[in-house]
């Protein structure tokens, strides 16, 4: 089933390495001639750093001494479009594509992510994966009509059950579910958690929906992540239809046809 209005607001692809099969440093500097070598098209690159506080005690000192390390973590930047982001780390590639006005296709996104992480590895001399996953962000609209909110059945066909009789009604939740049938060679797990209201004038109920696929087996080369890309997308597919009822599956315009 294909829709004209689909919910996904983002997705994601990310690439791990083992760290014993880099060959080049990784630090501020490796990062801004991978910038500059490889993705010039994209801008306003950030180099993200963490800092580590040590923090000591020993007998019949007045009190305690601390250390801090400050270490290079990964560089994100934005495509000119702001539909593109990718995300370099020492041992990780991330590449997002952000919904602007419309949605693209899989294929467009798979291919696009591939070619951005072999451009990493060869920058890095890396050529061994070990493992891919893919991410899906959808945010779910559903109008109110009326003061006294809605039934989750009515429109979910995963959600946390609160006896009402017990409880009373539900206003906000976070949930998550490991999934391990979902998909062949992976871990998939569904988080689902309701978002602020907006204010008064806020007429829908919003929920964001999170999809994360990982795999549990190594994958070796951008052809074993391609054909595994292919699978856990098949998968997520599937388990959206799954997931919501026909009621809220009309919300998204299904085309003419599915």
């Amino acid at each position: 089933m294909e829709f004209k209005k689909p919910p996904v607001v983002e997705a994601w692809i990310e690439f791990r390495f083992a760290l014993t099969q880099e060959d080049s440093k990784w630090d501020e500097d490796a990062a801004r001639s991978l910038m500059k070598t490889c993705f010039e098209e994209f801008v306003a690159a950030r180099f993200l750093k963490s800092m580590n506080i040590d923090v000591n005690m020993q007998p019949g000192q007045s009190g305690p001494t601390a250390t801090s390390e400050i270490s290079f973590e990964r560089v994100r930047a934005f495509s000119q479009s702001g539909e593109h982001c990718i995300q370099a780390g020492r041992n990780v590639f991330v590449f997002n594509q952000l919904k602007r006005a419309v949605w693209l296709r899989f294929d467009c996104i798979r291919d696009a992510a591939l070619s951005a992480v072999q451009k990493y590895m060869g920058f890095r001399n890396l050529d061994e994966l070990t493992g891919v996953s893919l991410h899906y962000r959808d945010v779910v609209a559903i109008p109110k009509t009326d003061t006294s909110g809605i039934e989750f059945k009515d429109w979910f066909h995963v959600y946390p059950e609160v006896p009402k009789h017990s409880f009373g009604s539900v206003k906000a939740f976070t949930f998550a579910v490991q999934l391990p049938s979902m998909c062949e060679n992976a871990i998939a797990i569904l988080s689902i958690q309701s978002l602020p209201s907006m204010g008064e004038g806020d007429r829908e109920f919003k929920f964001s929906i999170d999809w994360h696929v990982s795999s549990v087996d190594k994958v070796e080369d951008l052809e074993a992540a391609r054909q595994w890309l292919d699978s856990a997308h098949d998968a997520l597919h599937n388990s959206f239809e799954k997931a919501f009822t026909p009621e809220c599956l009309a919300l998204f315009e299904p085309n003419e046809g599915d």
